[in-house]
């Protein structure tokens, strides 16, 4: 384009997601872009967001790798998953046919993980899903599509540090694409799983499909939510958007409980509370249950591990992990966070 148009400040800016000059410049790094410019992005609904643009930009210029991160917002509609499907093939569809993008990757969040894998999929393609769900999008010098999911890599390496997965039984919570990563790597890793959902038919689906994938049969449990109380996991994971900055609809604005743990029984200053949620980095859910001296993992620490292994696929080169996780932390504890 002959403009790129950017507001003074966040307050006056004339369109949706419209850039600060401060943010062209020094986040999405506008003077270095040139023809030669791989272009990548966050991919989801919404992902005004999304501390992607930050983290990653930076890290490519720590190693002065010619690539620009942007917001790539794609419609979608909870109600409508087929529209929805149909507007992320078309969209990425759009983006690999034009070469003077030089698109060459993505991260893919809430709530089009499911629609990443089946691009994966796709005649030419390379998968990398994890039983149907990828967060991550590569494309190879030539021309490839390949997928990942990063988010089973990072769920693993975090808890695998801190409990027997052979032996642990572990509550997940929710039924889109983060819990099917989450039980699908712990399943594979020996532990027990219960899968607690709003709609009890969907965690149903959910825990056949990955018996289906694995080809065996799995110790995954479906239960409603209201079970949760009278549990005894070793590990909740929240994998639910309850908590997040910005959502509504959940109870009292910054107060949501992804996970009830005021009423819960049979937890213990052992038991982990791990949450994907990044915004805020201390969900009410996290708060609770520190305050009952039980053990927590924060978004931030799975975001920036997988954000690490993306950068890594994209690249060819280790990511610079401490930078990333200093301005996630920095971000986040502004008064805006991002």
């Amino acid at each position: 384009a002959f403009l790129t148009f950017a507001s003074l400040r966040d307050q006056s800016a004339t369109a949706p997601g419209q850039p600060t000059i401060d943010d062209l410049l020094n986040i999405y790094r506008f003077r270095s872009i040139d023809p030669k410019t791989n272009l990548l992005g966050v991919i989801g609904w919404p992902v005004t967001q999304s501390l992607g643009p930050l983290i990653h930009n930076a890290g490519f210029n720590t190693i002065n790798h010619n690539a620009v991160y942007l917001p790539l917002p794609i419609a979608a509609d909870e109600k409508d998953p087929a529209a929805s499907d149909a507007s992320f093939k078309a969209t990425l569809h759009a983006f690999l046919d034009d070469k003077h993008l030089d698109f060459t990757g993505a991260s893919v969040t809430i709530p089009h993980k499911e629609s990443a894998a089946r691009l994966g999929r796709e005649p030419g393609a390379e998968p990398g899903d994890l039983c149907g769900a990828a967060n991550t999008i590569a494309v190879t010098s030539s021309g490839r599509v390949r997928t990942a999911n990063t988010d089973a890599r990072a769920i693993l390496e975090l808890l695998a540090d801190r409990v027997d997965l052979s032996t642990a039984r572990v509550g997940v919570v929710g039924a889109g694409g983060v819990a099917r990563a989450a039980v699908a790597v712990l399943t594979q890793h020996g532990a027990t799983i219960d899968l607690f959902n709003r709609t009890l038919s969907r965690a149903e689906n959910l825990a056949a499909e990955i018996a289906a994938c694995l080809g065996r049969d799995c110790a995954i449990h479906p239960r409603p939510l209201r079970a949760i109380p009278d549990s005894c996991c070793d590990v909740y994971i929240n994998c639910t958007p309850v908590g997040m900055v910005g959502r509504t609809g959940d109870g009292p604005a910054g107060n949501a409980l992804s996970i009830p743990v005021p009423d819960m029984h049979n937890i213990s200053e052992n038991t982990i509370f791990f949450d994907t949620i990044y915004n805020p980095v201390e969900t009410p859910m996290l708060k609770t249950a520190r305050e009952r001296g039980c053990r927590t993992i924060d978004g931030v620490e799975m975001f920036v591990k997988q954000a690490a292994a993306q950068f890594e696929l994209w690249t060819q080169h280790p990511a610079p992990v401490m930078l990333f996780d200093r301005l996630c932390r920095d971000a986040l504890a502004t008064p805006t966070g991002r």
